[in-house]
């Protein structure tokens, strides 16, 4: 960190993929600029703060963050997000945006990495600084795509932090490692996913899936075996006391990404991606300001005169309470009974609501049906 950041440059193994053309005065450049924008805004942005791994003078990884990141963090960090599918390839450095969720249901970035590989020591750099740079506090839920090398850099650098993998990408790779096995054994797939589905905790989970393997007979199926190993990674039924908001995918971290591709593509320099992210932090307090305007100035309508409605509208920002209202009406449409303790379920819609009724009314005759 002591040394002038003009002798800092990458190496030629770590940017193998740069065009030939001017290769060495290009990185030299961009990462010279690079460095007089983080002191810029060192300078400028209260609480902005950079880390570079470093070896033989050779610039190896980037961290960032600032004071947004870190307040957005403080409130929301309890679960991150972490994907590295985004890479820039002029120098063929992964992007990894580490990411949250807050109170209205949006995406919020906590930090941006640029590693020099995909590998355990990269991650384990990485999510050590970036807790270090939070004063040490630990996320306590993080969910990411199915990588080895990420797995074991978090049970490495951060031991407390629960892991999830992705249900989207697990659910891509079953499909596409039994194409053969589904083919032979039809209705098998639509099992396995309703197990994992609708199994409402691990007993039940482990039950079905045991029984379903034996049914179509595929207990040498080394794929589905690792599965079943790692079921405590990606099985919901093992996630029923977690905060995951709204997160059973890295969907916001592959929406992250979507919102780069905005502002830079595979082939820009470091310089357009950080003049990129300052852009994109002014566009995000822009859109905050506004979701919080809408939260204190419209209040949002109610359906039903149930009391625990008309404090969640008074308790939550509108587009958090838009889903409470959602699961609230749907709970109240239907009544479920059981058929067969812990295995089977009978689910009846009680009533369709006409809109022209009031809502009191709706809620009286509601709460009638279920309680008949």
């Amino acid at each position: 960190m002591g040394k002038p950041r003009r002798e800092i440059m990458f190496d030629t193994i770590d940017i193998s993929n740069i065009a030939c053309r001017d290769r060495a005065g290009e990185r030299g450049t961009d990462i010279a600029y690079t460095m007089k924008l983080f002191a810029d805004m060192q300078r400028r942005r209260s609480g902005f703060h950079h880390v570079e791994e470093t070896e033989n003078n050779v610039v190896r990884s980037l961290f960032w963050t600032d004071s947004l990141c870190k307040m957005n963090y403080d409130l929301y960090g309890d679960f991150v997000s972490f994907d590295t599918t985004f890479s820039m390839n002029i120098y063929g450095l992964p992007f990894a945006p580490i990411i949250g969720v807050d109170n209205h249901g949006s995406t919020v970035l906590f930090g941006v990495g640029l590693l020099k590989d995909e590998k355990i020591g990269s991650f384990k750099w990485l999510l050590s600084t970036f807790v270090e740079a939070m004063g040490g506090k630990e996320p306590k839920y993080i969910i990411t795509d199915q990588d080895q090398a990420i797995k074991t850099a978090i049970k490495e650098a951060l031991p407390r932090t629960r892991h999830r993998f992705c249900w989207w990408h697990i659910r891509k790779n079953l499909k596409e490692n039994n194409v053969a096995v589904f083919a032979q054994h039809p209705g098998m797939s639509d099992d396995i996913f309703r197990i994992v589905k609708n199994s409402l905790d691990q007993d039940e989970f482990e039950r079905a899936w045991k029984a379903a393997i034996s049914l179509h007979k595929v207990e040498g199926n080394k794929h589905l075996n690792t599965l079943w190993e790692l079921r405590n990674f990606w099985v919901p039924a093992y996630f029923k006391d977690c905060f995951y908001p709204f997160s059973s995918t890295t969907t916001h971290s592959e929406s992250t990404n979507s919102m780069w591709k905005n502002y830079v593509d595979h082939k820009d320099t470091i310089k357009r991606f950080v003049n990129a992210y300052r852009t994109i932090q002014q566009n995000c307090l822009a859109t905050l300001d506004k979701k919080r305007h809408r939260t204190e100035e419209k209040a949002p309508s109610l359906e039903t005169g149930f009391l625990i409605e008309r404090q969640a509208s008074q308790v939550y920002t509108n587009e958090i309470f838009r889903k409470f209202q959602l699961e609230l009406r749907n709970w109240t449409y239907f009544k479920c009974s059981d058929l067969a303790k812990g295995r089977q379920y009978l689910k009846k819609r009680l009533l369709s609501l006409d809109k022209k009724c009031g809502n009191h009314i709706q809620a009286r005759n509601l709460t009638g049906l279920s309680s008949g």
